[in-house]
């Protein structure tokens, strides 16, 4: 089934996660990601034993200066492919994986702005591969952008993907 939608909605949660993904810029900062093992209306995860996991992960990069994997495959670019694919290629230390069959939580979108859920497949160590029969000039992509996404993209390591959105991807 293929779903559409004028997307990515301003979801508080996409919001909030994007503002604290930004501040990762700031020296000193790191960030535990937890969109698999949470709830969009309980702010308590139930595997808190996970979230314990994560945090002390993530306190090894400032409190440390540690250069391990801490907190899961971030965006690092976005290009395109013969004008209809669109290679997503992740900032991390370890391999991408699936929790799955499939790869859920992309989605992408034409000039129109309507969102299409994407084929997505990881195509190298660190690189994603999407692509649409609904969307034949994509520009922009988004990934576990909504409250609660079916996102089940991870490292090696058992840390998700961190959600993101991006626009006007740049054709060559």
């Amino acid at each position: 089934m293929v779903t559409t939608k004028k997307r990515p909605t301003e979801s508080n949660l996409a919001l909030l996660r994007e503002a604290q993904t930004q501040a990762l810029t700031m020296p000193n900062t790191a960030m535990a990601v937890t969109i698999d093992i949470g709830d969009s209306k309980d702010i308590h995860p139930r595997n808190k034993q996970e979230v314990a996991r994560r945090l002390w992960l993530a306190a090894q990069k400032p409190g440390y200066n540690n250069i391990i994997s801490f907190s899961g495959p971030k965006l690092a670019s976005v290009t395109m492919k013969n004008n209809s694919k669109i290679v997503v290629k992740f900032d991390t230390l370890d391999r991408l994986y699936i929790k799955g069959p499939l790869l859920l939580g992309f989605e992408i979108a034409g000039a129109d702005k309507v969102y299409y859920q994407a084929e997505a497949h990881i195509v190298s160590l660190n690189q994603v591969l999407l692509s649409s029969i609904n969307v034949p000039e994509p520009i922009s992509i988004c990934y576990a952008w909504a409250n609660n996404s079916p996102a089940n993209l991870f490292d090696s390591k058992d840390l998700p993907a961190i959600p993101f959105r991006y626009g006007e991807i740049a054709r060559k």
